[in-house]
This record gives structure tokens, C-alpha cells and sequence, in this order.
């Protein structure tokens, strides 16, 4: 069983990559959560030395019927999340403005990457690095096009493109978490935050094996 902590954080992450899908709207409309609410039955799992050792009782996603007891979670982004935006081609919509990474921002960005590259040090420290040196040959426009392609398997035509989707994949894939789930946090956050940003906290979270050695 999934624990609760890492059924809440794929929720959100697939909340942010399926409203940053984009889809056909007129008239430049464009879709905005004002809330969303999830309730989710989980199960207290303990064990007879967790009393004794001080451990924390693990909170475990219930499945078949088996919940214990139940959680209601409601998002409520603080401003307005960028979502689908579709219009005619001769209109003229300005692209969404990416939350800036401050303050409050920054936590729930890192525990969603933690859930990719697992927690920040010395081995989640390679799948960042290489994250980021995958990355680094797109310019902005590039790193937006993989992050949208990223759950595609076929190939763009695009060498470069390619080669650092599959990277990315790789990348995923090694981490603690399914590849789905990995390839729609990514989405999620680079849907709406700035790219760059990311790539900043990334490095400065996650640094090098080299760092963590010194």
C-alpha cells in the first residue's frame, strides 16, 4: 500500500499537470481552480515495537473497502493556478505568468522533486545532476516542449529533444516513485512555475555528490 503522505503529493502534482493541459477554449477563456477537494480512506498501520521504539504509526492509503477512517484535502492555490488556454489562432493570448518560487512556494515544490529524485543528499544528488544536465542545452521554449512530451514514448524528430526526454525518463524511473507519477509532477511544476527557477532550486537543494562529500 501507498503511504498517505505520497498518495496526497501525486494527487496535487496530477491536479497542476491536468489543469496546465491545454485544451480547445474560445474566445481566450482559460480554466481557473478556484478549489479542489479530494477524500481519501487510509488505515492507521502499527506494529507491536512501535510503542516501545518511539516510531511513528505509518498512514497507508485503504484500498478494496478497507479504510478505517477517512480525509478530506482541499486545494486552495492562493492566486489564480495557470490552467488550459485555447483560443482562435488569430487571437492574440498572452501566455500565463508563472508563480514566482518564494517563500511558502518553495516547500511544496521541493517535496514534490523529493518525490522524483527521492530526498535531497548524496544519492538523490546524481538524478538531479543529471536532471539538470539534460536540461541545460534547451533554451526555455525546449524545456517547456519536453515537460509537455515528457509521458511520449514516440520520437519528435528532434534529436536533442529526444535524447533528453529519454534522460529525463531514465532519470525517473531510477527514483522512488513510478514513472507516471514522476512525469506528472514534473509536468505540474513546470506548467506553472518558471523553468529557470525550478532549475535554481533543483541545484541549490540537490547540489552534487561532490557537495555533499565536503
Amino acid at each position: 500500500m501507498q503511504s498517505l503522505s505520497e498518495v496526497v503529493r501525486a494527487l496535487r502534482a496530477e491536479i497542476a499537470a491536468s489543469l496546465a493541459d491545454e485544451g480547445p477554449l474560445p474566445e481566450g477563456c482559460r480554466w481557473v481552480a478556484d478549489r479542489v477537494v479530494a477524500t481519501l480512506g487510509f488505515s492507521v498501520v502499527t506494529s507491536p515495537e512501535d510503542g516501545a521504539s518511539g516510531r511513528t504509526p505509518r498512514f497507508v492509503v485503504a484500498t478494496g473497502g478497507g479504510a478505517v477512517h477517512s480525509l478530506r484535502v482541499e486545494f486552495a492555490p492562493g492566486e489564480p493556478i495557470p490552467g488550459a488556454v485555447g483560443a482562435p489562432a488569430a487571437t492574440d493570448v498572452p501566455a500565463p505568468v508563472p508563480r514566482r518560487l518564494r517563500g511558502e512556494a518553495t516547500q511544496p515544490a521541493v517535496e514534490i522533486l523529493s518525490g522524483v529524485f527521492g530526498a535531497p543528499g548524496f544519492d538523490s544528488s546524481a538524478r538531479a545532476t543529471v536532471f539538470r544536465e539534460a536540461l541545460d542545452p534547451l533554451d526555455a521554449a525546449g524545456v517547456r516542449r519536453l515537460m509537455e512530451t515528457l509521458g511520449d514514448r514516440e520520437p519528435t524528430g528532434d534529436r536533442a529533444a529526444d535524447h533528453a526526454r529519454h534522460l529525463v525518463r531514465r532519470v525517473i524511473a531510477s527514483g522512488p516513485g513510478t514513472v507516471e507519477d514522476g512525469v506528472a509532477a514534473l509536468r505540474g511544476l513546470f506548467a506553472i512555475h518558471d523553468g529557470g527557477e525550478l532549475l535554481g532550486l533543483i541545484e541549490d537543494r540537490w547540489r552534487t555528490q561532490d557537495d555533499w562529500l565536503e
